[in-house]
């Protein structure tokens, strides 16, 4: 039985897949992609077709073979090293390193004939625009123009969001970290800001948007870093079983050597060079609390379900979005049982009560210098939010456990507030501006719609008025701005400028000259001398006595 959301996805999907040959899915970790695809694939061999899935981790091979033996009773054939599927299996599970890979050159998917099959499904799809999948995607459509991709992910952001464009014709649906957790089916994110002085990341170059492995390798490996992650994290997050994204394999097992010499047998580190039985092993024992603390290094980024994770402890830094996605997403899936039927309201009440109501992220802050790290409040806003989310991190109290909806609503106030105060201040200006020009006695105002030729806007125009700021600028400037449109102003300011650099008389000297009677065609300069004899001949045009 499908979740409302499920099935809004699946139907979506399906109407995309009516018009277009491909289509993408992204839905927050947590939130059943697994069950979506396995009933794109029920559907797809209920009517005689043939489907298959196609990953880049074990995790996430195993994964679904277990499901769709569970729920559709077919046994999916398994294409992964020695594993070979059948052509006569309905289902066929492939990993990606396994499909591109072969001897004497002859690639491993050239024994699928693309015509045997009606649906290919991609998982973690954000991958898709890689040239291993490009290449295995390319061979599939070339060979059955008819072939339906669907693709599912949880982060579409991908840094190279223009090959996403390339695999997917459409974006069919989308159900983010935010939803799921408003909706009631994903677990409620508390963060805790810890100050580590001695982290610096200020000094670490950017490479390919994201921070240079080599040299974040020398800062995260310091011992007296490890130490200013480690202890804090041994204090706040108690017995909660936790997970620890570590930089470096290296890191991950000092981490795991200080954490033992605290907790022995605490805790164990796996990373993608740990044999899959053995990795298969040590998560296992995670999941049933025989170990607390699993440090991983790019294994456990993707793929690994386990919904006793009550705590996510950032050891390293990122300024990849959909990177620090996967890893809060591996602990936002509640260990409460949430009915089907069940309201949001109901939901939240039952994660409340739950043995897990919550979920802890934990980040270790250190100077920056120029670098923009993502953190939870990334996540939450989303992939177009501009500039809230760091300054909502930024006011975060340190130590304290916060909710980053809340800060990031703080922050917004905040915001609006300064921008109402600084409107505030602009109209304060320009009022000041228009008493500064109504109190000169020695000139009158300049009206552009009489003295230079503008054209009042009429009642049925529509267009964008002069901004305070342009009206403080003219006003400033002896020009009446009432009435003015922005770009009658951005002219006016334009023609003002352009006097200034030319050393011309200003349009308040200008004005200033016409009502005595003097030549206006002179330099600034000039007609300043000029209003000078003006104003100590006492503003009469007889010479004065001396």
């Amino acid at each position: 039985m499908l979740r409302d959301y499920q099935e809004e996805a699946v139907a979506a999907c399906r109407s995309d897949l009516a018009k277009n040959s491909s289509t993408l899915i992204s839905m927050a970790t947590g939130l059943g992609k697994t069950v979506v695809m396995i009933e794109m694939i029920r559907s797809c061999i209920s009517r005689g077709g043939r489907a298959m899935l196609v990953a880049h981790r074990d995790e996430l091979i195993r994964q679904p073979e277990k499901r769709i033996m569970d729920t559709i009773g077919v046994i999916p054939g398994i294409e992964k090293a020695e594993q070979k599927s059948e052509c006569f299996d309905k289902i066929v599970i492939a990993s990606i390193q396994t499909l591109v890979s072969g001897p004497l050159g002859i690639k491993r998917y050239t024994k699928f004939d693309p015509n045997d099959f009606n649906l290919l499904l991609i998982d973690e799809a954000h991958h898709a625009a890689s040239p291993s999948y490009r290449e295995f995607i390319r061979y599939m459509q070339d060979g059955n123009p008819r072939l339906k991709l669907v693709g599912v992910t949880a982060t579409p952001d991908r840094g190279d969001r223009v090959g996403m464009h390339n695999v997917f014709d459409t974006c069919s649906y989308e159900y983010n970290i935010l939803d799921g957790i408003n909706d009631g089916w994903l677990v409620p994110i508390k963060q805790r800001f810890v100050q580590v002085g001695t982290l610096d990341y200020s000094k670490v170059k950017t490479v390919g948007g994201e921070l240079c492995g080599a040299e974040l390798a020398e800062i995260l490996e310091e011992e007296k870093n490890l130490h200013g992650m480690v202890h804090p994290t041994l204090e706040l997050v108690g017995d909660r079983q936790t997970i620890i994204f570590a930089g470096t394999v290296r890191q991950a097992r000092l981490i795991c050597d200080i954490i033992n010499r605290h907790k022995p047998g605490a805790a164990s580190w796996v990373s993608g060079k740990t044999p899959s039985d053995e990795r298969r092993e040590l998560l296992a024992k995670f999941a049933g609390g025989e170990i607390q603390f699993v440090v991983n290094v790019q294994v456990l980024v993707e793929g690994f379900d386990a919904p006793p994770v009550a705590a996510v402890c950032m050891m390293t830094a990122t300024k990849v979005r959909a990177k620090y996605t996967q890893c809060v997403g591996r602990g936002t899936r509640p260990t409460a049982s949430l009915p089907y039927d069940s309201s949001a309201m109901t939901r939240k009440d039952l994660i409340a009560a739950s043995n897990k109501p919550d979920l802890m992220v934990l980040d270790f802050k250190g100077n920056a210098g120029r670098h923009r790290l993502i953190t939870t409040f990334d996540v939450l806003a989303g992939e177009d939010a501009k500039d809230l989310p760091a300054r909502a991190a930024e006011m975060a109290t340190e130590g304290e456990l916060l909710d980053p909806i809340e800060e990031m609503e703080k922050a917004r106030i905040q915001e609006e507030a300064a921008k109402e105060s600084a409107e505030a201040a602009e109209q304060e200006k320009l009022r000041r501006a228009k008493l500064k020009l109504a109190s000169t006695y020695t000139s009158r105002s300049i009206n552009p719609f009489d003295d230079m030729g503008f054209a009042p806007v009429q009642p049925t125009q529509k267009v964008e008025m002069a901004t305070a700021k342009q009206m403080t600028f003219l006003a400033n400037q002896g020009v009446e701005p009432e009435g003015l449109t922005r770009k009658q102003a951005g002219s006016l300011i334009g023609q003002i400028m352009m006097r200034r650099k030319m050393g011309k008389v200003s349009l308040r000297q200008e004005a200033l000259l016409k009502k005595y009677g003097l030549p206006t065609d002179v330099s600034a300069k000039a007609a300043t001398r000029m209003i000078q004899d003006l104003a100590d001949n006492g503003w009469k045009i007889e010479s004065p006595t001396r």
